[in-house]
């Protein structure tokens, strides 16, 4: 909000992950299967980022809020979207690099969750 009276613009968010073809046909198959039990999933992301990841603002905590908000929520988003409201997350693992934990949704078990490294 600073920023947009600071310049007089709207700055907008977008979680993408909404947008990908095969998301949207994941969720409309969830959607249209009926929910006798939870899912199952074990999410893990691994890539690799260069000097100027660390350099730039997404490396600068203070700035992104880390690795679990800075690329942890588009999979938060996209999780929440198909299954539903979080019934409940713990966090195991918490360091500049890497986070992993176990969020549980409304149609899916707890499970692993995210393990970003």
């Amino acid at each position: 909000m600073d920023i947009e009276k600071e310049s007089g613009q709207k700055i907008n968010t977008i979680l993408q992950l909404r947008l990908h073809p095969s998301i949207i046909a994941l969720k409309n198959k969830v959607m249209l299967t009926p929910k006798k039990e939870k899912y199952d999933i074990d999410l893990t992301y691994i890539t690799s980022r260069g000097k100027w990841y660390d350099i730039s603002w997404k490396g600068d905590e203070s700035k992104s809020g880390g690795i679990a908000t800075n690329i942890g929520v588009h999979f938060y988003d996209m999780l929440s979207w198909i299954f539903g409201e979080v019934q409940e997350n713990v966090v195991h693992l918490r360091a500049k690099d890497k986070s992993s934990g176990f969020l549980e949704f409304k149609f899916l078990n707890k499970k692993k969750f995210l393990n970003l490294s």
